[in-house]
């Protein structure tokens, strides 16, 4: 599991892009949200993040988000 930021998410159409702290970016679909609230992914927000690697680039399996000490 990595941890990363979501830079972009389009509810519109249930996709978006996640960068790794690793420095990947990763794509995730509405569907790979792990959240009993899913408002909780947005822009800026930081998740943890399960990916696979693809002829097509990066793709995230599970997104959860990441509460941040405090």
């Amino acid at each position: 599991m990595l941890n990363g930021t979501v830079r972009w998410f389009n509810r519109t159409i249930g996709a978006g892009f996640i960068r790794t702290d690793d420095g990947e970016n990763v794509l995730f679909l509405h569907s790979a949200v792990k959240e009993s609230d899913p408002s909780l992914i947005r822009e800026g927000s930081r998740v943890s993040v399960d990916v696979l690697e693809s002829q097509h680039g990066f793709t995230a399996t599970h997104v959860r988000a990441v509460k941040l000490p405090g």
